[in-house]
């Protein structure tokens, strides 16, 4: 059975129909993106990430695993001497990073020195 689709609908409507559906398509395709006013920047630059990744992936299978493993290889080899070298420790990777995990441990350091405190005293 063949339907002609022109004798139910003007070429204006196919065409805005038409267009409807790339539109309904692209966002399926793209996804939830927000944006505000550079919806064609951040188009491209899902696209462009998307094919990278892909071009990435087929010239190297396991690329995922192997840029893990190269990052844990290299933090195996960094010795606290790298970490604090710079500006006698203050301004150093290593006081950032170690600022940065005393602030995440906070609430549990506090607890710790109010109970060595607490033991002190007694």
């Amino acid at each position: 059975m063949k339907i002609n689709i022109e004798s139910y609908l003007s070429k204006e409507e196919i065409k805005e129909i038409c267009s409807e559906e790339i539109r309904r398509h692209i966002r399926d395709v793209v996804g939830e993106v927000s944006v505000s006013s550079d919806r064609e920047r951040v188009l491209i630059g899902k696209f462009a990430k998307d094919l990278a990744k892909e071009g990435v992936q087929e010239i190297i299978p396991n690329f995922k695993e192997l840029i893990n493993s190269q990052i844990q290889s290299e933090i195996a080899k960094i010795t606290l001497a790298e970490m604090f070298w710079e500006s006698y420790g203050w301004k150093s990777n290593g006081n950032k990073v170690l600022v940065e995990v005393l602030n995440q441990n906070k609430a549990l350091l506090d607890a710790k020195i109010k109970e060595i405190c607490k033991a002190v005293i007694k």
